[in-house]
């Protein structure tokens, strides 16, 4: 007998219910219920394709949307400096987003941030994007995981290291362009470098506090799944 089976045969035989009665409250609330806060989400994905008679119609198909996690990894030369992380929830992470249903990249970079919310469909929590593919018409969101914020020290000198993770459903960053926002710390002195720009990949400064140059040099990245 399978456990399912156990607690309908209960209400039947020890509560006095036939089945009909049991199978409707099933239909009526548990399997709503069930589907609401138990399954994975799930999104309505139409496209428009030619019939027999050539008249173009809405195919609709219902997907299930997977929830995936991908890390970030952050690699750099350092000279004299660590400590080097993103600075307030407001920290914009330049990201591209590959759609998991169509491929679908767009050209310009978007931005996610720890300080912007938005909620999901069905009640099922917030993410820090939510977003329609303009090409496939799929609901997708990502969402920064901020206790898995690292920063990267003097130790991990020229090796790949996970800054950040994002928690994603339908979405797969692919590229990731570091701007304005960083910040860093003498390695010896402990003097803060607040404003850090990786833009152009590299950094220098001058840290007057030993009287030596400090900098960020070779910077690169890549995404891997968690």
């Amino acid at each position: 007998m399978t456990l399912s089976l156990i607690p309908v045969l209960r209400d039947i035989n020890e509560r006095g219910r036939d089945l009909d009665q049991v199978l409707s409250q099933y239909i009526t609330f548990v399997k709503p219920a069930f589907e609401e806060f138990c399954l994975p989400p799930r999104v309505w994905n139409s496209r428009r394709v030619l019939n027999a008679a050539g008249e173009r119609v809405s195919v609709v198909r219902q997907v299930n949307v997977k929830m995936v996690k991908f890390g970030l990894q952050f690699k750099a030369t350092l000279e004299n400096v660590t400590n080097v992380r993103p600075l307030g929830e407001d920290f914009r992470w330049f990201l591209k987003l590959k759609c998991g249903n169509c491929g679908e990249i767009p050209d310009k970079w978007q931005y996610v941030t720890l300080a912007e919310s938005v909620p999901l469909k069905g009640g099922r929590g917030s993410a820090s994007m939510v977003q329609k593919c303009k090409l496939c018409g799929r609901e997708n969101s990502i969402d920064i995981l901020g206790d898995t914020i690292t920063p990267y020290n003097a130790e991990d000198n020229e090796t790949f290291k996970t800054m950040v993770q994002f928690e994603c459903r339908g979405l797969e960053p692919v590229d990731f362009q570091p701007q304005a926002g960083f910040a860093a710390e003498g390695a010896e002195s402990g003097t803060p470098f607040p404003e850090v720009n990786l833009l152009e990949k590299d950094w220098t400064d001058y840290d007057e506090k030993v009287s030596e140059s400090v900098g960020i040099y070779e910077v690169t990245h890549r995404v891997v799944k968690c």
